[in-house]
């Protein structure tokens, strides 16, 4: 499975979310919209990431807030099922961190699931932070000193496990040239 953003909306900027099914050779066998909650989809939905927890397809995304003169955004986090036509955000959540309430641009988290519970890893120039997840709830939140890579910072991406027990964090950075 792949989600991806798409601009399918007439006349503005907006964008839509889809998911498509490939097979082992990077074919498409099906593709269907996502479906986002209804008090979110006059905004734009970008960025979907998709990852496992609780035996369940999660994804999480960026509303970005619309109309407004000023770029502001969220993360939300969901449950997805698939239907014969589309896939569904079942259940959704905000998380309650940070500036994540359209006053500010909140986007690039990074969710990962461990033993029954959801981190998302919010990360800054200065800091990484853990947070512990239950809806929209932060349960506990873990910090520590930003790393340090040579082309500015380091936003989003995700998080995957390694053959040898660890994890490996595929990332984007951009320097002003």
């Amino acid at each position: 499975l792949m989600s991806y953003r798409h601009h399918d909306r007439l006349g503005d900027w907006r964008t839509s979310l889809g998911m498509v099914e490939l097979n082992e050779n990077l074919q498409p066998l099906s593709n269907k919209p996502i479906l986002v909650p209804s008090e979110l989809r006059d905004n734009s939905q970008e960025d979907g990431r998709t990852f496992l927890h609780q035996n369940a397809l999660w994804l999480s995304w960026t509303v970005s807030q619309y109309p407004t003169q000023e770029h502001k955004s969220i993360v939300a986090y969901g449950k997805l099922v698939e239907g014969k036509d589309s896939w569904t955000i079942a259940s959704h959540h905000i998380p309650d961190y940070g500036r994540n309430t359209f006053e500010a641009t909140e986007k690039n988290w990074v969710f990962l699931s461990r033993e029954n519970k959801l981190y998302a890893l919010y990360m800054t120039y200065e800091e990484q932070v853990w947070i512990e997840l239950e809806g929209s709830r932060v349960e506990e939140v873990h910090k520590s000193k930003a790393l340090r890579w040579p082309y500015a910072a380091i936003h989003g991406g995700a998080i995957c496990d390694s053959q040898n027990g660890n994890l490996l964090h595929f990332f984007n950075s951009h320097t002003a040239h």
